[in-house]
């Protein structure tokens, strides 16, 4: 791949800072696969008319007690995702993913072999 096996060692790790996409796509290559990238935005999306439909449904279901907060970071650092729906009980929290369409359930389902 022209690069030495100590650098791809450090880019399979995730050591180096930046990787360019050619590079990862030789790399993919390499090992009979096809780079596919997605591009999230970085900042909280907002839940789309649907989703709102669903939590409002979700919401009138539940203990009005209840604390629901909408488009939550996940509590892992470094971790850039949000959960559509956070609710805080003492001693709990739940944290939802409200799925309206096919497509964004498959999205969230981990690729097999």
């Amino acid at each position: 791949m022209g690069i030495s096996p100590a650098s791809v060692c450090r880019i399979e790790r995730g050591d180096v800072a930046r990787v360019s996409l050619r590079s990862l796509a030789r790399f993919a290559g390499a090992v009979g696969l096809v780079l596919w990238v997605r591009a999230y935005p970085a900042g909280r999306r907002v839940l789309d008319t649907p989703q709102l439909a669903v939590f409002g449904r979700f919401r009138k279901a539940t203990h009005a007690a209840r604390g629901w907060e909408t488009e939550v970071p996940m509590p892992i650092a470094g971790d850039l995702r949000a959960a559509d729906v956070r609710g805080r009980i003492p001693g709990c929290v739940v944290m939802v993913e409200l799925i309206t369409r096919i497509v964004d359930f498959q999205a969230q389902q981990p690729r097999g072999p």
